[in-house]
């Protein structure tokens, strides 16, 4: 038993990380000419409300304040202003205790002599607050508190670790704090933003349930989950960003080990109490823990019969002996979680309820840890009462072998005895802290927990990635800017007279060249506009701002039904075809200007966006979808209509580069930007009076309707700023990999599908520009779900969902006949897998031909079908059937091209240099 007395001042220490290691600096105490101004006020009137002023106490509270818990002033040499040290040495003070067996609170009396206290190490770490589970001002709050009512208790040194404060400002904040009540001992566990960003969600760990993919499941949102259930889902995707986040057993574990190794810096203790954040010691408690340690270690024998409940009573029991020579090594302190705000613990006749999770003491010799691989909201601390056997609530999980251990600690047979309480602060959230919340508590818990990842999700696109809304979510601007100079070099040779050696024969210059030749053509077509369709009838509804599609195997009974004088040219397509007409040309105009810096481009494109958008007479609604019934005379709007807007992803990179050239004015901005927020809203809604029906249907499809309907909102959602909603929804997106690819890398909800060989191509595609979104925001939709491929492939290669997918599907990989549903239509235009074949050799180096040479059996008249794909990208067909899904020009701005080489002529497909280089040979 340790009895000098406390040191008069500690040194500082900070623990920082830097590249995953950890090293520790020595920092001195600070002094006013520190950084920081110690007469600062730490929190002002909204974050700190009724403790500022203790006689704003008295009179709210009408209750005495004692003298054990007013405030601490300061003199003007620092030192605190204390009761005398005769009045120091001996307490007379209440303590409670819990009769043993039943809740029942007691109140006894006794005296007690300081120089028999044990010397303790009393460590809080204090972590993020999460909103809507606790008030955001809580953290700033609660150490206010401390710090000003909280006793400096004889034998106690303090020590405050800082577990990765994500909010840098509150950190500094919190510091100052610390330095304007002279406490100089801290420890910061630091937040790293890049290293948050290596952690990812776990989809793979939520397969509890029968769904693999629960997230875009509709029953997930019926009444039929309740709210805790789907809160258990979040928890278990959300581990590891959450385990490195909250890091609270290895702050407890960090706590302890920084006591039990000591120093010249640290204090020498007897126990160390590595607790929560919001743990408060009143005097009373205090005295009674240090009561219940002297007490318990005076006869030991007594602690372990009442630990062993009989079990191992006996004296002659081999490791109670043992144990009894020792001090013993563990006691818990029983909890009070408060109700109301923190000044009723300033009442001296506060009792409490102590029925809540109790903290834990280790004495500096124990060897019992926390796991460190449970994340809060896993049972993190409730692992370690049900090892120590602590008896409570939590004893339910005891068979849980996936939380708890199954080994007791080598030092202790459970339970310890209890020694003291402490009061738990109060979270700012009074109507989830009643004992019948729990349920509602784990809800805001995960909502709190999700809204902070999210948050930083963002800071890791933007800040790590450089990701904003005016980024190109397609088209690379800044490959293309390099694109855009090497035509302005061409054209200078060409003013100047002089030869550009074999650079204007090279497939870029022919690209720019094709590129033109479509703007040209552009500039006298359009614009375009739902109303255009008056003259055949504007649906339902007699609405023509409208959009109106007709699918086309129901054309035919629609023109029946509805006695409307169908469009000749358009009577299948209706408002889709002048849709893609707009994105297609306005896309192209736009790719033109930005190589030719023509103005005349970019204005038509302008031309075109406000008719389409802006002018009140042409606009269309911002919805979409209305469908003919096939054999009815009524129409309606379907899921399946969303769809027809897939190709926004490419258009709104369009759409910047007219709005950077400054042709339209701030207003038609407006207007536009005005127009996609309702589209988003409308794409989020299952039902909405005004447009008859919503976009959401659409989330829930398990096929491609569901992967463009993700494409669609994460292109509108990042255009309009709201970049939170957009990069959770690229998270989130990677779910769908789990039932849309199959463990072979069959895209199952295509194959059944007539014309399967268009679905199959189409909806790769539509995974393929997902990923290049993606990867603008930092998230690698290529490395996902990596497992060995399927033997009767081939290989055993380790493969990531998408490679697996493209692998079993692209023709060129896969030695493979057209699907069972595609025979009796073999005339496939082969060449749109050659963008997928592209991606495959810059994303998966692990696939492998199959072919013995590029050859297309059974896909058509050989004579009639490429052998391979071109040398090239930048050869590669530029423009496709507007149903393929592949954007106009796709490969301007795709990869980095060393564009200043005469004649490109780099053979990435030929059949030996492919087949190496995908193998890593």
């Amino acid at each position: 038993m340790k009895t000098s007395s406390k040191s008069s001042s500690a040194q500082s220490i900070r623990f920082m990380s830097s590249h995953g290691g950890i090293r520790i600096l020595q920092m001195h105490p600070t002094s006013k000419s520190d950084k920081y101004d110690t007469e600062d006020d730490e929190i002002d009137s909204q974050d700190s409300p009724n403790i500022d002023d203790d006689d704003k106490i008295r009179n709210l509270r009408q209750i005495p304040i004692s003298p054990s818990y007013t405030e601490k002033n300061n003199d003007d040499d620092g030192n605190e202003d204390n009761t005398s040290e005769d009045e120091m040495t001996t307490y007379g003070q209440s303590y409670l205790s819990t009769t043993e067996g039943s809740s029942l609170i007691t109140q006894t009396s006794f005296n007690y002599s300081e120089s028999y206290y044990y010397k303790l190490g009393l460590v809080r770490a204090i972590g993020n607050a999460l909103p809507p589970r606790h008030d955001a001002n809580q953290t700033l709050r609660n150490l206010e508190f401390i710090l000003k009512y909280e006793p400096d208790f004889e034998q106690v040194h303090k020590h405050w670790v800082f577990n990765r404060i994500v909010d840098q400002d509150l950190l500094e904040r919190l510091l100052k704090m610390l330095q304007r009540y002279n406490q100089t001992s801290y420890t910061i566990i630091p937040f790293v933003l890049e290293e948050y960003a290596k952690k990812q969600y776990e989809f793979l760990e939520g397969h509890w349930l029968d769904e693999l993919d629960m997230i875009h499941n509709k029953t997930f949102f019926t009444d039929d989950w309740r709210d805790n259930e789907r809160a258990r889902y979040y928890d278990i995707i959300q581990d590891r960003k959450n385990l490195y986040v909250t890091n609270q057993n290895n702050a407890r574990n960090f706590a302890m080990e920084w006591y039990m190794l000591p120093n010249g810096t640290v204090p020498d203790v007897d126990y160390v109490l590595p607790w929560d954040g919001n743990c408060f010691l009143t005097q009373a408690a205090f005295v009674k823990l240090q009561h219940d340690l002297i007490r318990w270690n005076s006869d030991p024998i007594a602690a372990y019969k009442r630990a062993s409940h009989g079990e191992f009573w006996s004296n002659a029991n081999p490791k109670i002996r043992s144990l009894s020579k020792e001090p013993i090594k563990y006691f818990y302190t029983p909890m009070d979680r408060l109700l109301v705000g923190n000044e009723v613990l300033l009442d001296p006749n506060y009792i409490p309820r102590l029925d809540e999770e109790p903290q834990i003491i280790f004495h500096r010799t124990a060897v019992g840890r926390f796991d460190p691989t449970l994340r809060y909201g896993k049972k993190n601390k409730v692992e370690m009462l049900i090892r120590l056997g602590i008896k409570g609530p939590w004893d339910v999980y005891a068979n849980d072998l996936e939380d708890v251990r199954d080994n007791a600690f080598s030092d202790w047979i459970g339970p310890p005895p209890p020694a003291g309480w402490v009061s738990r602060l109060f979270s700012g959230k009074s109507q989830l802290e009643k004992k019948n919340k729990s349920s509602k508590r784990v809800k805001a818990r995960t909502d709190g927990m999700t809204r902070m990842l999210q948050r930083l999700d963002l800071d890791v696109a933007t800040k790590v990635h450089g990701w904003n809304s005016s980024t190109w979510m397609f088209y690379d601007q800044g490959i293309l800017a390099k694109e855009a100079q090497f035509w302005a070099n061409l054209q200078q040779h060409n003013h100047n007279g002089t030869s550009p050696s074999a650079d204007s024969n090279s497939y870029l210059h022919n690209l720019i060249q094709n590129l033109i030749a479509h703007a040209d053509h552009a500039l006298h077509a359009g614009p375009w506009s739902v109303v255009d369709k008056e003259p055949c009838g504007c649906g339902k509804y007699n609405d023509c701002h409208d959009f109106y599609s007709v699918i086309g195997h129901q054309a035919t009974s629609a023109k029946k039904a509805s006695k409307l004088p169908m469009c000749n040219n358009d009577a299948v397509r209706y408002d889709r075809s002048r849709l893609e007409a707009f994105q297609y040309n306005t896309t192209i105009l736009a790719l033109a200007y930005t190589i030719t810096r023509q103005r005349s481009y970019v204005e038509k494109a302008a031309a075109n966006v406000v008719t389409w958008f802006v002018n009140p007479k042409t606009r269309m609604n911002p919805w979409l979808g209305v469908e003919w019934q096939s054999g009815a005379n009524q129409s309606f709007i379907t899921k399946y209509g969303v769809i027809e807007f897939k190709d926004v992803y490419y258009f709104l990179d369009a759409l910047r580069i007219v709005e950077e050239s400054g042709v339209l004015t701030q207003d038609q901005i407006d207007s536009v930007i005005l127009w996609f927020h309702d589209y988003l809203d409308w794409l989020l809604v299952s039902k909405d009076k005004e447009s008859r029906r919503g976009g959401l249907g659409a989330y829930f499809e398990p096929n491609h309707h569901g992967l463009f309907h993700d494409i669609q909102v994460i292109s509108v959602a990042s255009y309009i700023g709201k970049l939170t909603f957009a990069i959770s929804t690229i998270h989130e997106s990677i779910s769908r990999l789990l039932t849309q690819v199959s463990s072979k890398g069959e895209l199952r909800n295509e194959l059944g599908l007539s014309n399967c060989e268009h679905w199959q191509a189409f909806t790769l595609q539509g995974w393929f520009t997902l990923a290049r979104m993606a990867r603008k925001a930092g998230v690698n939709l290529w490395n996902k779900f990596r497992t060995p491929s399927d033997p009767d492939l081939g290989t055993t290669a380790i493969q990531s969902a998408l490679c697996r997918a493209a692998e079993y599907t692209i023709p060129l990989l896969r030695n493979r006949p057209i699907c069972n549903e595609n025979v009796a239509n073999k005339r496939q235009d082969v060449s749109r897998w050659f963008p997928l074949y592209l991606e495959v050799q810059h994303h998966c180096p692990d696939a492998v031909i199959r072919y013995p040479s590029f050859l297309w059996p059974d896909w058509g008249p050989l004579d009639s079908l490429p052998e391979s794909p071109p040398g090239d990208a930048y050869q590669m067909k530029p423009l496709y059937s507007q149903g393929a899904g592949i954007a106009p020009f796709w490969n301007l701005g795709l990869y980095e091209h060393d564009i200043s080489m005469p004649n490109i002529q780099r053979q990435m497909f030929s059949k030996t240099t492919f087949r190496t280089r995908l193998k890593g040979i």
